[in-house]
């Protein structure tokens, strides 16, 4: 069941169901508290169009749609469907797609976010601006991702107990 993503393999596409849910709710529990704060400030609220980009479980899109409500959307798209069923009734509009060829009308979104989905793109800059192309005049797009391109360095005593 490896999911392919032009070029690029989805390495937890295998993963077993239970296992992957928890992982992805130990991430959420982890991590939601600072993407929600983040949209807060920058004004997300009722009447909002949003996209929530590669929803794992559900637990942004849902706080999204809460958010939003009565007159915003929310858009939910992952390339894994697995979880979708826990957004039931959530006010979530779901899409099953790949985030680099799904069709979203240009300015069109007042919010995306895309948490830890960045990493496991190769054309990630082909992706944020297609994300910018999405946008709004005035829009936001909030993306909490890990470089791993960066190299460790240690000095100093640090760096000799590191040696050893």
């Amino acid at each position: 069941m490896t999911e392919r993503r032009g070029g690029d393999t989805y390495f937890l596409a295998d993963h077993e169901h239970a296992e992957e849910a928890r992982r992805l709710q130990v991430v959420e529990s982890c991590w939601d508290i600072y993407s929600q704060s983040r949209l807060e400030a920058l004004g997300l609220g009722p009447g909002a169009h949003c996209l929530e980009a590669g929803i794992g479980t559900g637990s942004m899109a849902r706080w999204m749609a809460e958010q939003v409500e009565p007159e915003g959307h929310v858009i939910g798209v992952d390339i894994d469907d697995r979880f979708f069923h826990l957004l039931a009734d959530s006010g979530v509009e779901l899409r099953k797609a790949d985030i680099r060829t799904i069709e979203i009308a240009d300015r069109s979104l007042d919010f995306i976010h895309a948490r830890l989905l960045l990493m496991h793109l190769s054309d990630r800059e082909e992706v944020l601006s297609t994300f910018a192309r999405w946008l709004k005049p005035g829009g936001w797009l909030a993306v909490v991702d890990v470089d791993f391109s960066f190299d460790v360095r240690t000095e100093g005593r640090m760096g000799q107990l590191f040696a050893d």
